[in-house]
Order: C-alpha cells, then structure tokens, then sequence
C-alpha cells in the first residue's frame, strides 16, 4: 500500500472581542509519503517520510517529535514501523 499527503496552513488572520490580528509569515506546508508491505496475514511493515516547511514565523512541528521546533525552522522525519491487525 502506497499512501501521501499534502497539508498546507495559511496565514494565522483574524479578531477577538478587542483587536484584530495578522500574524505575517506564519504559514507552511508539509508532505508526508508512506509505504506499507504485507508479509504475513495481518502483518505489515512500514515506512514513512515527512517534510515540514515553515514560513519564517511559524513553528509547525512533527506531532510526534514533542519538542518545540525554532521559528522558521524546517524539518524532516523518517520512520519504520511494525503493524498487527488483532
């Protein structure tokens, strides 16, 4: 099974009760691709790569990484898995 995705976050714009907003620079983009291969009945491995691009005031991150990533950074991530469907 071969999957991706494509994510994109706009411009962080909008107002509260007492101001309006527009944080300028603070967008990305990331793409994630994956492959998963059968090799027993309910056995899959798997691998995956992600790619975050961050606009320079932006901070989006790997969920999974957990710590928080510096304004503007870049960041990739690859990884394996073992899967068992019960």
């Amino acid at each position: 099974t071969i999957g991706a995705a494509y994510h994109q976050a706009m411009q962080l714009v909008g107002k509260t009760h007492q101001a309006t907003f527009n944080a300028t620079e603070s967008g990305g983009w990331g793409l994630t691709a994956g492959y998963a291969y059968q090799i027993a009945k309910k056995v899959y491995v798997q691998v995956y790569f992600m790619r975050i691009t961050n606009d320079t005031n932006a901070r989006y991150n790997v969920v999974f990484q957990g710590l928080p990533s510096a304004p503007g950074a870049d960041l990739m991530a690859f990884g394996t898995g073992l899967r068992y469907q019960f």
